[in-house]
């Protein structure tokens, strides 16, 4: 349970009974850079800054800033909160003639630390400006702060041991505040001496001048203004820089080299704009974005060096996949990130919820496994995929996969198989010599004593059955003198009126297969099937079978095919036979 507590809480209070104070952190929205004490968050996240022995982040209440007195009991729930929005860390007066102790002048709410507003000078002349508020010089007990000897103005001329000056203000080594500055802790003899600060915090510089009660030992990377030594020596930093190096100390003073810029600015100056796409950049080209705006295109994907540009997750495909840095950052990453959850040598690879699967390799002699959670040795050619020991599981694109575990073009050359629909050799029926499918009347060629017969005449691709071949007085034949590949087929009818159609007899009104018949033969086959093809294939001395019959061009290819010759090339307007 969060209870609220009053606006006057201080760090140290005790909490109310029965509530005990263990650690005190304070949270504070985000900027694009943040020191090294911090955690870095996206925009509208908070940042915690926390006290000793606490790492809690807690989140904004309706868009303040809190700090939180932590409960250090494992069986209670309570913590204590109050809240500390802009109005807390720069209290200010409303007009610029009025004086209020501990209230900031009007327009003097203008230095920010840690993403924060403080003040630079009081409203009240003779206020001490002590960790960025005023406060009445009187409550100033360590007195810290040393307002100007001739003219009090509300600001700090120098500080005690133990303190810095920056901004017209002290800070306490160390403090809430203080350690956002300079990163030196406090000790307990109030050491440092006073301004002698060793490591500025992210988005400071050291002063190149001598550290002093009234020197500034810190300098904010985007301070224009900077710290005068004299008239003509300015140490100063660069508008909109988010993080940079000293410049060199010297008489005529000098400007920061600026390393990184505020979101959205790129170049030495930081002057000019990112592309629209990028958060923060290194040029104006998508592809030279350093980080994405959490918008519709989140994702960073890297280039060749350290940039890259910022897609949607749907376009985050193929050789990457979109997935969640243990730092909250949202990456488009290559499928052999395996720190990032992809796969160690995989090349392309999908996503399905957080599942991440391989399906190309990039490594010679590796493919994905069979669930594609990795990559496997796997030494078959034309393999797309493996088991664990090698053994080949499924074939690339135009492979087929046979059953001793090999990748081949055509699952007929293997003699007695064919493709199934997974790409895989499967032996066809014992009743065919050759096949376009598993069952006995899918038979694209028959063992010798066999023909084969279409289950249906005018699609000879599906197949057909191998029945008994040719005899004599057999199904209307009369001469059964058409012999291909060691089977017999008719050559000649007995019904004058008939003719053999693929090597039986078939009546001319049924299919119009022949323009000319005669005695049982077909003198001339419609154009439609090829011109009075003769069979069986070339005899030696290049001798033809006087037997006639028609047969479709694909009828002669599967019936060529299945005896492991090809269609002879030679045609002219009557014959064409097989060779080999």
């Amino acid at each position: 349970v969060l209870v609220s507590a009053e606006p006057a809480f201080r760090e140290g209070q005790r909490c109310n009974s029965p509530y005990e104070v263990s650690d005190l952190l304070m949270a504070r929205p985000v900027s694009s850079i943040v020191d090294s004490q911090g955690c870095q968050l996206s925009r509208r996240v908070l940042q915690c800054q926390y006290g000793p022995g606490s790492g809690v982040c807690r989140e904004a209440r309706d868009g303040a800033c809190v700090w939180h007195a932590e409960e250090n009991k494992t069986d209670r729930t309570s913590t204590e909160v109050i809240r500390a929005g802009a109005g807390d860390t720069c209290p200010k007066v409303s007009d610029s003639s009025t004086q209020t102790t501990g209230m900031c002048k009007m327009d003097k709410c203008d230095v920010t630390i840690g993403g924060n507003p403080y003040c630079s000078q009081c409203s009240k002349n003779d206020d001490h400006l002590v960790d960025g508020k005023c406060v009445d010089a009187n409550t100033d007990t360590t007195n810290a702060c040393t307002p100007k000897s001739r003219t009090a103005d509300g600001t700090c001329e120098s500080c005690a041991q133990g303190y810095f000056l920056h901004r017209g203000g002290c800070y306490q080594f160390g403090g809430a505040v203080g350690k956002l500055i300079c990163t030196d802790p406090s000790t307990s003899d109030g050491s440092p001496a006073a301004g002698a600060c060793t490591t500025c915090a992210l988005g400071y510089f050291k002063n190149p001048t001598a550290a002093g009660a009234a020197v500034p030992p810190c300098i904010a990377c985007n301070d224009t203004a900077g710290f005068t030594v004299s008239n003509s020596a300015i140490y100063k930093g660069v508008a909109n820089c988010a993080a940079c190096t000293a410049p060199q100390a010297g008489g005529s003073g000098g400007t920061a080299t600026c390393t990184a810029c505020v979101d959205g600015k790129y170049g030495n100056t930081c002057a000019t704009d990112c592309n629209s796409s990028c958060k923060s950049c290194t040029g104006a080209e998508p592809t030279t974005c350093t980080s994405c705006k959490p918008d519709t295109n989140p994702y960073f994907k890297k280039g060749d060096g350290e940039t890259g540009e910022c897609v949607a997750e749907d376009a985050c495909t193929s050789t990457h996949f979109p997935t969640t840095t243990t730092d909250g950052k949202k990456i488009c990453t290559l499928c052999s990130d395996a720190a990032n959850g992809g796969i160690a040598d995989c090349q392309e690879c999908s996503k399905s919820g957080e599942a991440v699967t391989c399906s190309a390799c990039t490594t010679e002699g590796k493919k994905p496994n069979a669930d594609g959670a990795k990559c496997v040795d796997c030494t078959t050619a034309g393999c797309a995929k493996c088991s664990d020991d090698g053994v080949c599981l499924q074939c690339s694109a135009d492979k087929y996969l046979t059953p001793t575990a090999q990748c081949v073009d055509d699952c007929g050359k293997l003699g007695g198989y064919y493709a199934d629909g997974q790409r895989v050799c499967q032996p066809c029926s014992l009743e065919c010599a050759a096949c376009v499918d598993a069952n006995a009347n899918q038979c694209s060629a028959c063992p010798a004593g066999k023909v084969l017969q279409y289950t249906t005449e005018g699609t000879p691709a599906n197949g057909g059955s191998c029945v008994n071949e040719c005899k004599a007085g057999a199904g209307g034949c009369e001469t059964c003198g058409a012999v291909i590949g060691g089977s017999r087929y008719c050559s000649k009818c007995g019904n004058a009126s008939q003719a053999p159609l693929n090597g039986n007899c078939a009546a001319n009104v049924r299919t119009a297969f022949c323009d000319t018949i005669t005695a049982g033969v077909c003198t001339q086959c419609a154009s439609r099937l090829q011109r009075a093809v003769y069979w069986p294939p070339c005899l030696p001395g290049s001798e033809w079978q006087a037997a006639r019959m028609c047969a479709a061009e694909a009828n002669a290819a599967d019936m060529c095919k299945a005896r492991g010759r090809s269609v002879q090339g030679r045609r002219d307007s009557s014959y064409s036979c097989c060779h080999g």
